[in-house]
């Protein structure tokens, strides 16, 4: 079985307080239950008018269920100033890592339009050439064609609603367990 990274970055602006950080903190949850520990670890990265990388890519899904349900209280500032690519691709691509994994995915969720949309754009193409596999989940006021444009592929975006978040979310486990990268999925 490949070595898979996952790191989940949640868009955690002033639009997504209160029942959206909610209703995605538990489709993480469910996320994590679904994945094999044996073989993926999972990190985490909040943003909006910063980036913060939480939680470095660990087996330990205590410390990430832990991590998770901490995302409330994360401070990252209540616009949509930053893009969670460019802190993804130093963890990713070595900066952290004690291993290199063979399968590494980045998968994006959040719920408005981004401010600086060609940086973000440009910093996903620099993941998709490194091989790092992106994944963009949308809902409420996202916007589809950006997330068309961050992902790796058409089929790795995709619009959501926000009371089925968990569905999208254990679509996205079942193709990174099946090491998909690039089969309509979502």
């Amino acid at each position: 079985m490949p070595s898979v990274d996952v790191m989940l970055a949640i868009d955690l602006s002033g639009s997504m307080s209160g029942e959206p950080t909610r209703k995605a903190m538990n489709a993480m949850d469910d996320f994590v239950k679904q994945m094999d520990s044996d073989y993926t670890r999972i990190g985490i990265i909040a943003f909006a008018d910063t980036t913060k990388v939480i939680l470095q890519p660990t087996d330990d899904f205590k410390a990430v269920h832990n991590t998770i349900s901490r995302l409330e209280s994360i401070d990252v500032g209540i616009c949509n100033d930053a893009e969670p690519f460019t802190s993804a691709y130093g963890v990713l691509n070595g900066g952290f890592m004690k291993k290199e994994s063979d399968i590494k995915y980045i998968v994006v969720l959040t719920d408005g339009c981004w401010n600086n949309t060609s940086t973000a754009i440009n910093a996903a193409k620099k993941c998709h050439k490194a091989g790092i596999e992106v994944m963009a989940l949308g809902f409420g006021s996202a916007d589809h064609a950006f997330l068309k444009k961050i992902a790796s592929t058409d089929e790795f975006a995709s619009i959501t609603d926000l009371s089925d978040l968990g569905g999208s979310f254990s679509k996205i486990a079942q193709a990174i367990g099946e090491g998909s990268t690039g089969l309509s999925v979502l």
